[in-house]
């Protein structure tokens, strides 16, 4: 009967630690259950911050585009205006008269306002051909002046006007429109000239100026 008890208990005891280790077993699994859902959470948690970052900097990069964009159009905006004022600036040029009027540069009496000479005389042979210095309109024309014999005046619509004087023949009349470098007259020495030549003044608003300041055009 004592045996039958002890072995009873024995089977107690047995169960009981059997129960005891499936516990304790569950409680391990149930705590690295816990610690891997920490670590999936803070992984899910990184990921979300790294997937934001992303749109953070593909945000970023929208704007750089339209920033870039932006400035490309500037550039072209500022190209064109440039081109137009090229355009315009070759425009405007063509009326400055700094062409040298005569094939032949020679300077027989240079502007000297202490003699009362305003002007450049052009020494060339008779016949050669008078150019225009810059583009413009013949204001006047003279065949008789006292002075200067058969003349041409251009106003050059920019402040400028040029006078050719001791002309022997004028191809252009009042009126007429003349562009840079045009044949307008022929050298001779009408007037009060003493061999062929051309006088050549130089007006910019109303005043004589020194042709040498702006003839360049050879």
């Amino acid at each position: 009967m004592k045996s039958r008890t002890t072995i009873h208990i024995i089977i107690i005891l047995i169960l009981i630690a059997i129960v005891i280790t499936i516990l304790t077993s569950t409680g391990e699994n149930r705590k690295e259950s816990n610690s891997l859902k920490k670590e999936d959470t803070a992984v899910q948690a990184k990921v979300e911050q790294l997937r934001e970052s992303l749109l953070i900097s593909s945000d970023d990069t929208a704007n750089l585009e339209i920033k870039f964009r932006a400035e490309q159009e500037q550039l072209n905006m500022s190209r064109d205006e440039l081109e137009q004022y090229q355009q315009q600036l070759m425009k405007y040029r063509k009326y400055v008269p700094d062409k040298f009027p005569t094939k032949t540069h020679i300077i027989s009496q240079g502007y000297l306002p202490e003699n009362n000479h305003y002007a450049y005389d052009f020494a060339a042979a008779k016949y050669d051909t008078i150019f225009a210095a810059g583009a413009g309109v013949i204001e006047s024309t003279a065949v008789n002046d006292r002075v200067y014999g058969t003349t041409v005046l251009i106003d050059h619509l920019i402040g400028f006007k040029t006078f050719y004087g001791h002309n022997d023949v004028n191809l252009v009349k009042p009126g007429d429109v003349v562009e840079k470098g045009q044949p307008i007259a022929t050298v001779g020495m009408s007037g009060k000239s003493t061999a062929p030549h051309l006088h050549f003044t130089v007006i910019y608003k109303t005043k004589s100026i020194d042709p040498g300041t702006i003839l360049k055009n050879k």
